[in-house]
């Protein structure tokens, strides 16, 4: 059997949040990215700019013309580490855009 289809879109959200990086003509370069949620304080500064994210429950509802729609709600998590308010900001809203 095939690789499921949520899990294969888990690892393709995965592969794309990892590429984000400076060299990839990004703002941030993310130092770490996992598909399960964790607390600010869970994640040392090593581990920062940090993404997480969390898929929720899939949802079909018929449409017009015999289609199925499928909805995933994906939920991201950004963390970055900076000394004061000024510089987290800033990295946080280029991390936003970069997402």
């Amino acid at each position: 059997m095939g690789t499921p289809a949520r899990t294969s879109i888990i690892l393709d959200i995965k592969s794309k949040l990892t590429a984000i990086t400076a060299a990839n003509g990004y703002k941030t370069t993310v130092a770490t990215v996992e598909p399960y949620a964790r607390g600010r304080d869970d994640v040392s500064t090593g581990l920062r700019p940090y993404l997480c994210f969390w898929v929720g429950r899939e949802t079909a509802k018929p449409d017009m013309d015999n289609f199925m729609v499928m909805t995933m709600p994906v939920s991201i998590i950004g963390i970055v580490t900076q000394s004061d308010w000024v510089a987290r900001s800033a990295a946080i809203n280029n991390l936003i855009d970069d997402v």
